[in-house]
């Protein structure tokens, strides 16, 4: 009897001893899965972190290039159109404030208290430019006062919109001439404010003494000229 018990104690534990093993067998499996998932749980944090520095870099540079827009640093310039309304139609003209800031100021300022309406067209020279905005119609007039030449690196091309003047380079005022065909020899020595895109044909057909109806100023001034005063030569 007692080598039975024996027996089947002895059983017993050789069958704890399995037991034991395998528990220990399963252990590593266990340890494994616990690694790897913290390993995910480590590189999916990473992956949030890096996407919120990103998001915040991102942010602060739209928030930086906000304040410099503001402050004038760096300014976005809207495009100005002139549109240039006569008895054989209209001319739209892109006006150039960042070459030529006073003198679009000055022609913005007169189209919009009207002072272009109802003036001729005085001078047309086929090939070469018609010419207008002289209150007394013979190239002699202004609006009383002159500005300062703002000669720049536009060239007069088909269609380029400029301000006459006299001998004096700062004797412009209120008559701006459009070429008929590009004027080399003209570089440099008027001011060139703006480009006719659409009506060149309209131009091309003006005779003497053809009407401006009037001359409507499409779009905004940039920010920096808004409020400002024309600023005028000594020429007399």
């Amino acid at each position: 009897m007692k080598k039975v018990c024996s027996i089947i104690l002895l059983a017993f534990l050789v069958f704890g001893l399995l037991m034991g093993c395998q528990s220990q067998a399963d252990t590593p499996g266990k340890k494994d899965d616990g690694k790897k998932e913290v390993k995910e749980k480590v590189a999916e944090e990473k992956a949030t972190k890096e996407k919120v520095t990103e998001e915040k870099a991102t942010e602060e540079k739209a928030t930086k290039e906000k304040v410099t827009d503001e402050k004038g640093g760096k300014q976005k310039m809207e495009k100005l159109f002139a549109i240039i309304k006569t008895d054989k139609g209209e001319m739209k003209a892109e006006l150039y404030p960042d070459v030529a800031p006073n003198t679009v100021l000055s022609f913005v300022t007169l189209a919009k208290d009207g002072f272009y309406d109802g003036l001729t067209f005085h001078r047309v020279v086929p090939n070469f430019v018609i010419q207008g905005g002289c209150p007394q119609g013979t190239g002699t007039g202004g609006p009383g006062y002159m500005i300062p030449a703002e000669f720049n690196n536009r060239k007069h091309l088909l269609g380029s919109l400029a301000m006459a003047r006299s001998s004096a380079p700062d004797s412009a005022g209120s008559q701006f001439y459009v070429c008929l065909a590009p004027q080399p020899s003209l570089d440099n020595n008027y001011t060139v404010f703006g480009q006719v895109l659409e009506g060149v044909s309209t131009a091309q057909n003006i005779l003497k003494g053809d009407k401006i109806t009037t001359i409507e100023i499409v779009g905004e001034l940039p920010a920096d000229l808004k409020g400002k005063e024309i600023k005028k030569s000594g020429v007399k």
